[in-house]
């Protein structure tokens, strides 16, 4: 029985620990614009705390049992107690506290120390202390109960995104894990007691095995996390920021430790680990420089970088697996193993952003590991084959990885490039066909899509192009109101390079609000949109939903006419801007009598006019899609699919007044901000294709 309160503990506690994981990271989304950034501070905060709660437990095992529990207990019980008075108190034990966006990576490490940094160290440490108490009743090997541990981890990742993020919400979501603490709480207890009561204790018969390759066993853990921070900052900032992209890379790396540490693996592979990961990494040279192409090349790239990731952190838990000591130096062991973690998503997370102006970390990260892989596992070839097949084979590797990394990191002609919490922008320039005519064109790209151009010749410098041109669903929605000799007042989240101004003379204000302070920066010194039109235009740096219900707080009366949502173009979508209380409480109170507010949606991946067809579905508003596409003779021009939401007489007028305004009719998913899932909107033809 004390076996069995002892894995049942450590099972339920690794249950707990990753589910709080997504659960908490997606109450921050909203207070962070959305951005992919916020799930890699938060890999960090977790193998940080992760590192702490092994040194707790390292410095709680060398203590005698019975001071170890009353520790340990009154520790878990002072957190039950909190967290009941929280949930009293304020509605819920895991409410996302006040942040600040000055610094937000610190924000965001603060927040979670807030919220959940005691329950979390808690949680931590009792994989070590499982396996210390499973020691002193059994001969069995320990090192078991951390796969078993990573098994809970697994399962809980798994079923958060298909099934509690869709069909439970946030709030109900933190009070069933509440009551899953109480019940760890519970097993943990009793298995101590039932520890501290044996009479005898049994000493493992293995010979003992010390500690050792401390530096090497860092590096062994440091490089699967910060794959996995790369590579899942990597896919969710071409999509939308969301838990299944979060917990598949992350899934996938517990998986590696359940098979490393299983130990059932006893004889040796004819061919390594390594070369297989060789060979893996060889598509992922060849996909990923086109994965934002369209939606299929981008799941097919997920796909196989998935697969190249599985086989390459298996290798190095593998060869960390091999150095682990004797029982008795286990605590120690998982400190360094966990500080090789929070090292890899601390690289990540905190120091990259600061000294590398792009985010091409795990373009780099594949081509060294491909040259690594090459040199140290192809050496069986020397042995069955011939040298000359050996060193063409790593000269070709060499040659591949760095062709690769060119293709994935090289911008022709690129003017310059920022780099901070919210993402990489880039300033490039090139050239356009305009109308058989080849014009200069400056535009902002943050990853691959482009936020904004501007033409760098005086005949069209402030025209209007790419997703705001002629027919264009914001120039439908503008139009409604200067075709009536009405100027209106208009409101953009999405500052880009400043394109809306170039409706300055149709507009009688234009309020742009931008989350991305460096977006300001590059739109005022590398383009001329706001210069042409400082009278009308103010910008103001924020979440767009937090600063609408920010103006409405302080003037009740504040309206626009135009309120436009260019948050959706690709790139770590804002979920959050969906919603219904996004509508009720950000967008309709701030609409006039007949405004318009338009959502552009033009998308390779997402068909996002479900939520917000759902979004208003009981509002009385209507839903108008508005659809343009260029005949292509002007290059400047894009094709574009923008959602129109309005009143039933203004939607009659636009359907009646312009030829490619229609009704939406269409399926619908309602979004709150206690339940939504982008799995919902998921679309292999995104927003474009799926709208006929």
């Amino acid at each position: 029985m004390t076996k069995i309160f002892l894995l049942v503990s450590t099972f339920v506690s690794a249950l707990l620990l990753f589910s709080v994981q997504p659960l908490y990271t997606k109450y921050l989304l909203p207070y962070f614009g959305g951005t992919s950034a916020v799930w890699t501070i938060s890999v960090f905060f977790y193998s940080t705390t992760l590192l702490v709660g092994y040194l707790y437990a390292s410095l709680l095992t060398s203590w005698s049992i019975k001071q170890a529990r009353l520790v340990h207990l009154s520790l878990l019980a002072l957190v039950a107690l909190l967290m009941s008075i929280r949930w009293v108190s304020e509605g819920s034990p895991l409410l996302v506290d006040s942040v600040s966006h000055s610094f937000p990576s610190l924000s965001v490490l603060l927040t979670l120390a807030m919220g959940v940094g005691l329950p979390v160290l808690l949680l931590a440490s009792t994989s070590v202390i499982t396996q210390y108490l499973f020691a002193k009743v059994t001969n069995e090997e320990p090192y078991h109960l951390f796969a078993l541990s990573n098994a809970g981890s697994l399962l809980a990742l798994l079923l958060y995104p298909f099934v509690v993020e869709r069909y439970v919400g946030l709030s109900l979501q933190s009070l069933l894990w509440f009551f899953g603490f109480i019940a760890f709480l519970i097993f943990i207890g009793a298995a101590w007691l039932r520890v501290e009561n044996k009479t005898e204790e049994i000493v493992l018969s293995t010979k003992k095995k010390l500690l050792d390759k401390k530096v090497e066993i860092i590096l062994l853990a440091a490089i699967p996390t910060f794959l996995l921070a790369s590579i899942t900052e990597l896919f969710s900032r071409g999509i939308a920021s969301f838990p299944l992209l979060w917990i598949l890379p992350l899934a996938i790396y517990l998986t590696t430790f359940i098979v490393a540490f299983s130990g059932k693996r006893k004889k040796e592979r004819k061919v390594s680990l390594g070369f297989w990961s060789l060979l893996t990494i060889i598509p992922v040279f060849a996909l990923l420089p086109s994965m934002n192409l369209f939606a299929g090349i981008y799941w097919l790239s997920l796909f196989v970088t998935l697969i190249s990731f599985y086989v390459i952190s298996l290798h190095f838990h593998s060869e960390a697996y091999k150095l682990r000591p004797s029982s008795d130096n286990l605590g120690n062991f998982y400190v360094f193993v966990t500080l090789g973690g929070a090292i890899g998503s601390g690289v990540v997370g905190i120091i990259l952003p600061l000294i590398m102006n792009s985010q091409t970390e795990v373009f780099y990260a594949f081509a060294i590991l491909a040259i690594y892989f090459s040199y140290h596992h192809l050496r069986w070839l020397e042995k069955k084959f011939t040298s000359f097949l050996m060193y063409l084979a790593q000269f070709l590797v060499l040659v591949i990885a760095l062709f690769f990394i060119y293709s994935t990191t090289y911008y022709l002609n690129k003017v310059t490039s920022h780099r901070n919490f919210y993402g990489t922008l880039t300033v490039v320039d090139s050239s356009t066909m305009v109308h058989g005519e080849s014009v200069e064109t400056r535009m902002i790209v943050n990853g691959v899509t482009n936020h904004g151009l501007q033409v760098l010749e005086s005949d069209y410098e402030y025209k209007t192009a790419s997703y705001y041109g002629p027919n264009s669903g914001v120039d439908v929605a503008i139009r409604s109101f200067t075709d009536n000799q009405k100027n209106p007042r208009v409101a953009v989240v999405g500052l880009g390079a400043g394109m809306m101004s170039a409706y300055c003379d149709d507009a009688e204000s234009i309020d742009f609000i931008e989350i991305n302070p460096a977006v300001e920066m590059i739109a005022r010194k590398y383009f001329t949109y706001l210069d042409g039109c400082k009278d009308k235009i103010k910008v103001e740096i924020g979440d767009g939903r937090l600063v609408l219900e920010q103006m409405i707080r302080e003037d009740s009366r504040a309206q626009f006419d135009v309120l436009m949502m260019d948050a959706f173009t690709d790139d770590a979508i804002p979920a959050h801007l969906l919603t219904v209380e996004a509508f009720n409480n950000a967008y309709r109170p701030l609409l006039s009598e007949d405004g318009v507010l338009a959502f552009h949606i033009s998308n390779k991946y997402l068909n996002l006019s479900l939520p917000i067809a759902g979004m208003v579905k009981e509002s009385g508003y209507e839903t108008v899609k508005v659809k343009n596409i260029p005949d292509g003779d002007d290059g400047l021009q894009y094709p574009t699919m923008w959602i129109l939401v309005m009143k039933a007489e203004k939607a009659d007028y636009l359907v009646r007044s312009y030829k490619n305004a229609e009704y939406y009719r269409d399926d619908f998913v309602v979004w709150t901000d206690e339940r939504s899932s982008v799995m919902d909107a998921l679309s292999l033809g995104g927003s474009q294709m799926t709208i006929e």
